[in-house]
C-alpha cells in the first residue's frame, strides 16, 4: 500500500494490516492518517518491532489501533500449532522424517 493506493481510498475508510508491515509503506499511511482519507488504522506489524513509545502510531493517532504482534495468536492456531509439534516430537523419537522442518 504505498501513497497512491492509500489516498484513492474512500473518505473515513479503515486499513487493517496483520500481515507484514512491509505491505503498507509507514510514511505514507502516517501521511494519510494525518491529513486524509484514511479514518484509521488497525496494526499488529511495524517495520520496527517493538514500535518505540514516541512512534506516531503510539502518540500521536487516536484512531490507530495497536497490537504487539499477536493477531495470529487465537485459540485455534495454537492448537494447531501444539497438535504440529507434538506429532513432529513422535515422529523424531521414533526416528522417523519430521513433517514441519524449515531448512
Amino acid at each position: 500500500m504505498n501513497a497512491a493506493l492509500l489516498n484513492s481510498m474512500k473518505p473515513g475508510a479503515l486499513l487493517i494490516n496483520t500481515s507484514r508491515a512491509a505491505v503498507v509503506d509507514e510514511a505514507a499511511l502516517i501521511d494519510a492518517l494525518r491529513h486524509g482519507p484514511l479514518g484509521g488504522a488497525a496494526l499488529d506489524v511495524y517495520h520496527r518491532e517493538p514500535l518505540w513509545r514516541d512512534h506516531p502510531f503510539v502518540i500521536e493517532f487516536d484512531n490507530v489501533i495497536i497490537t504487539p504482534h499477536i493477531a495470529g495468536a487465537t485459540r485455534e492456531s495454537i492448537a494447531k500449532h501444539t497438535a504440529m509439534i507434538a506429532a513432529d516430537l513422535q515422529r523424531y523419537v521414533a526416528g522417523e522424517p519430521l513433517l514441519y522442518q524449515w531448512r
